[in-house]
């Protein structure tokens, strides 16, 4: 163990005195060298923590720092404490000797710049050396030792506790900025949809109103739709005319899903003869796509039809389970070969639903 702790000692010692040469007198950062001078940075510091962790768990072995804790453990944990915060700072401060980083503090800038990379880690390693040569038994050499790897690891905890606070309030900062711009991207949304409602007139369609009054529309938006839309004495018509057309049935199913009819049979019939021209679509598609993903034909709004049956046109005497199970085969049969290993995610949920309601 003694031999591994001496040969830690030099390997952090080498890349130390690395990381000096590569930063003094100045790093030269010019054109491609910036690449090689990051690169090298790198390389030290992680050979640098390296070693000094591992000469770290060989002193405790040793017991050479019983005087830090006589609990093994402990004192383990507070010589790995120490070797992250000395590292960290030795990297951090070479990179801040020449660059300014928005997310720390000037005064962070200033240590740096006052040569902390030097009078933060070598204390440390001065320490190690005198706890390695100087034996076990308490002398003023050890004392000095002590002294030495205490300051070196409160100066290393100051620097890297300095970092990881202002990282912590810029994150904070960050994540708060980006509420507030989602809040009020919410809000100018919201003003837009009442704006839209507000402005609809007898001569507009319905199929403009549908997609507000979904479950997943705000409260005060859903309402302010359904109520619009029905003040329109024939919209229960308008909206099964709709159904029967080729590319409005998205926004209907969007709105049976969780908003009741009158003529829930009627509907219920028409719904089940859209599904199979559904499922007549998504079989071309399919066949002639040059992209399928997982989420292909969410855009089709199955997933609200079922929602939709089960929601208020179950037991109305309408089997949907043929016009499904067409769904589900257009969704998984006859597809080309590139895309045979694609998972759909909707035909998962079409799965779901047949496989509870086979016996309708």
């Amino acid at each position: 163990m003694y031999v591994l702790a001496s040969l830690s000692l030099l390997g952090a010692c080498l890349f130390y005195v690395g990381m000096l040469l590569l930063n003094y007198p100045e790093p030269n950062t010019a054109g491609d060298r910036v690449m090689f001078y990051g690169f090298a940075s790198v390389v030290m510091s992680v050979g640098f923590f390296a070693c000094l962790t591992v000469l770290a768990i060989a002193l405790s072995s040793l017991t050479r720092l019983d005087w830090v804790s006589k609990s093994l453990s402990l004192r383990t944990a507070l010589a790995l404490t120490a070797t992250v915060a000395i590292s960290v700072s030795l990297f951090c401060a070479a990179m801040l000797r020449t660059e300014t980083w928005e997310t720390t503090p000037v005064w962070l800038g200033v240590l740096a710049r006052s040569h902390a990379m030097v009078w933060i880690p070598l204390p440390a390693l001065i320490a190690a050396t005198l706890l390695l040569v100087a034996g076990q038994e308490p002398n003023t050499w050890t004392i000095v030792a002590r002294f030495l790897a205490m300051g070196s690891l409160a100066m290393g905890l100051v620097f890297s506790t300095g970092l990881l606070t202002s990282w912590l309030e810029h994150s904070v900062a960050a994540q708060q900025q980006l509420l507030e711009e989602a809040q009020q991207k919410f809000e100018e949304s919201q003003q837009e949809d009442l704006k839209r409602i507000q402005e609809f007139s007898a001569s507009d369609s319905i199929q403009v109103l549908l997609p507000l009054a979904a479950t997943w529309q705000d409260k005060a938006i859903r309402s302010q739709a359904i109520e619009k839309l029905k003040s329109r004495v024939d919209w229960e018509e308008e909206l099964y005319r709709l159904l029967d057309q080729d590319h409005a049935y998205r926004d209907i199913y969007l709105f049976l899903d969780g908003n009741h009819v009158t003529d829930r049979r009627r509907f219920a019939e028409s719904l089940e003869r859209s599904l199979h021209k559904v499922a007549e679509e998504i079989s071309r598609e399919v066949q002639t796509t040059n992209n399928l993903q997982s989420w292909s034909f969410e855009w089709c709004r199955i997933d609200n039809a079922l929602r939709a049956i089960d929601f208020q046109f179950a037991n109305l005497g309408v089997d949907f389970v043929p016009a499904i199970q067409k769904i589900q085969a257009a969704l998984n049969d006859h597809r080309p070969e590139r895309f045979r290993n694609v998972k759909l995610e909707i035909s998962t949920k079409v799965q779901i639903w047949l496989k509870k309601n086979r016996s309708r």
